[in-house]
């Protein structure tokens, strides 16, 4: 029982930012096409920083991972896909990912620095 209920914790951050990003989806393909690509990967950076807070840096990694492979997917054309077709989808996905990197490091230093 007792390593179902540690591999049930080690999951818990990986499912809680994977529901979250979910729900990020939904709520911007909800809007359709009035919301440009720069401001949904603003929203994408929720899930790193929460991740961060919570959970330390690697859920943040994965978090800044999955909301990138998302952010590419769903909302950069041609879209359902992976491939990127011109700078107007690398330009948004590259700022994301290097935004997304920052600021999981420095809230994690942030934190780490304030419990030491």
């Amino acid at each position: 029982m007792k390593p179902i209920k540690s591999i049930c914790i080690l999951c818990k951050p990986y499912v809680s930012i994977s529901f979250f990003i979910v729900i990020i989806i939904v709520a911007m393909r909800a809007f359709g096409n009035v919301v440009e690509p720069h401001i949904v990967a603003l929203f994408f950076i929720l899930p790193v920083l929460l991740a961060t807070v919570f959970w330390g840096i690697c859920p943040a990694i994965f978090a800044a991972t999955m909301g990138g492979l998302t952010f590419s997917f769903f909302f950069i054309s041609p879209i359902p896909t992976f491939s990127i077709t011109d700078l107007r989808g690398w330009l948004p996905l590259g700022v994301y990912l290097l935004v997304a990197t920052i600021a999981a490091n420095l809230s994690f230093r942030m934190l780490w620095q304030h419990k030491s």
